[in-house]
Formats: C-alpha cells, structure tokens, sequence
C-alpha cells in the first residue's frame, strides 16, 4: 500500500508522518484464557513482552532478583539478580526479553566513591549477570530487543561534571553487544520537543518486526522508526493533565496498530482505546466499544502488552486487588468494517 507523506531529511534518516493503515473502532472479543499470578511488589514495572509477562524492581538489591518472567500459565520461568561487581546502589530502568529469550535489562551502577556506570547488560541461565556493556554519558531509561538481537534503548546523555543532561542529544540508541552503538537517533533539538529535557515518567519503548516506538508520557508524543525505510515519524498526541488523565498501559501490535488503557479521573472511568494517526502529525486516543466504564466496574483496567493477535491486561483497576494477585486476560481484538 503507497502512503502519501511529508518527508524531511534528518542525519541520513527519513521524516514522515504517514497516514496510519491500522483499522479503528475494533471491538474486544471476550476473553480466551485467564491468568493468576502474583500482584506487584511495592516499586515494581510489568508488561507483557515476547509470550512472558517481565516484571522488574527499581531498586535492586545484591541478593534478591530485581526481574522476575511469568509464562502464559503464570508459571515463574526466569530472574536476574542484577548487582555489578563494585556496587554500591542499582537501579534498574528497564527489562525487555530477546528472540533467544534471554533477559536484559538497563539502569546505573554507583560504586562506594558516588562515581555511577550506566549500562545495559544481558543475564545468564543461572540468573546472573553475563554480559555488561557501559553506555555513558548515556543513561538508557527503557528498553526493548528487535528481532534480529539487537537493542533499542530511549533515554538521555547525562554532563559527566555536572551531573544534569544535555539539552541536545539523540533520543533514540540502536546497539548491541559486539559493536556497542550502531546508530544514535531522534535529536532532540532537530525535533524541538517541548516540554522536558528527557524522557521521565511515562516514557516507554515498544519493538515489532518492522519498526520500534517510543511514547514519552510528559510531552505527549508517539515516535517511530521503520528498520527497513530507515525512517522516523512524529505524532504529537492529546495533552493530558496528569491531574486528570493517566496511561496506565501501552502496546504495538505487529499490524502497527497502538493500543491504550487510559484513566480519566473527570468521570473515575477506564477503559481500552486505540491511537488514530493522521497524516498532519496528530494523534487521536479513539475508545474502543464496550470497554470503558467506571473504575469498580472495569473490564480494561491495565494493558500489559499484546501475545499474537491477543491483548494482554488486568481487567480490574481494583487497587487493593493488586497488592494479592493480578489475573490477566488474553482477548482478540478483530476489526470492524469501520474507519
């Protein structure tokens, strides 16, 4: 399918803001399996990513694992103790799993002295750390692989004396283990994003076989880069009032297609939408039928990621219920004959 586009050269990389061809105003089908497993720990991140659900803990310790990888049947299938030699403090940012099925995981290292390594480094099949590269100035936030191993980091150059980042530097890190960085992509000064000078809280990456994607909670923006066309494209997305409106979970479909489970605070309601993508480089959060509803009575209350041609989440937004167990639903989401 040709799609029609506006194209600016940017450092050897393509411009576009393609029309989406993802279908909207799908509809969830009920779901086709459902999961228990342990709710989250106090400062834990979890998405669904390559058939497991990953879960990983901010702040790590020497002796616990900080990842933890749940199957389809809620069985614990992997963890990673991560605690590089010399270390003082970890904290970990991100956690992602490979084509091979190996963990890996971003964050930054400080030893006794205050000095800290940020790096991203792959995990054994003991648990333990097996692999280690150091990325400074480079503090890599999230993390995903793509299908031919290697990894895709979103984050920000730090000032080595300082201690506060650059207001110019690439968003966007291809690399991998054998020849450390491939590509450096996504200036921020060519881009002009508004807002903050790097990726906090709600910043997320996602990876397909075609292309990988970064949503960056406070400025509002949905990025992509197609690995074949060589290609970057920019949607600025609905501002939200945090105050009033909260993501509380992303996925990339194989199709392209961008899903999202928001939370109004206006109406206490929460539900499932789908991102629209126009040609003029806006995007549009459009409900998916039949899923948003009050916060008790929720039946999208937390996307965990996409398995296949399923949707992965929580169906309950119930709170107290995540502190015991979180079931999961696996539910097809087919399209409509609507646009």
């Amino acid at each position: 399918m040709s799609v029609m586009s506006k194209c600016i050269l940017l450092m050897g990389v393509a411009v576009t803001n393609p029309i989406s061809a993802a279908p909207l105003q799908v509809r969830l089908a009920a779901p086709n399996k459902r999961v228990d497993l342990p709710g989250p720990r106090e400062g834990e991140a979890r998405y669904w990513n390559k058939d497991y659900l990953v879960t990983f803990q901010h702040d790590a310790s020497p002796d616990q694992p900080a990842v933890t990888i749940y199957d389809r049947d809620g069985s614990e299938v992997g963890t990673a103790t991560v605690w590089p030699d010399g270390s003082k403090e970890v904290i970990i940012n991100g956690a992602a799993i490979t084509e091979e099925r190996q963990i890996i995981v971003s964050g930054g290292a400080m030893d006794d002295k205050g000095a800290v390594a940020y790096f991203i480094a792959t995990v054994n099949g003991s648990g333990k750390l097996d692999g280690l590269l150091r990325t400074n100035p480079f503090v890599p936030k999230r993390i995903c692989a793509a299908p031919d191993g290697s990894i895709w980091a979103v984050g920000f150059d730090r000032e080595v004396d300082e201690g506060h980042s650059h207001e110019d530097y690439a968003l966007l890190r291809h690399l991998n283990f054998d020849h450390k960085v491939r590509e450096t992509l996504i200036p921020r000064s060519t881009l002009q994003l508004p807002s903050s000078v790097y990726p906090g809280g709600g910043t997320e990456i996602r990876c397909n076989s075609r292309e990988v994607a970064i949503y960056t909670g406070d400025d509002d923006e949905w990025i992509t880069y197609d690995y074949r066309a060589k290609k970057v494209s920019y949607w600025k997305l609905p501002a939200f009032e945090k105050s009033e409106a909260q993501i509380t979970g992303i996925a990339l479909a194989e199709t392209g297609a961008v899903y999202a489970t928001i939370k109004k605070s206006g109406d206490m309601s929460i539900g499932l939408y789908q991102l629209k993508l126009s040609n003029g480089g806006i995007g549009e959060w459009i409900p998916v039928p039949g899923t948003v509803a009050p916060l008790n009575q929720s039946r999208v209350g937390i996307l965990l990621g996409v398995d296949g041609n399923n949707l992965v989440y929580q169906a309950s937004y119930n709170e107290w219920e995540q502190m015991s167990k979180q079931t999961l639903s696996f539910a097809r989401v087919p399209a409509t004959n609507t646009n």
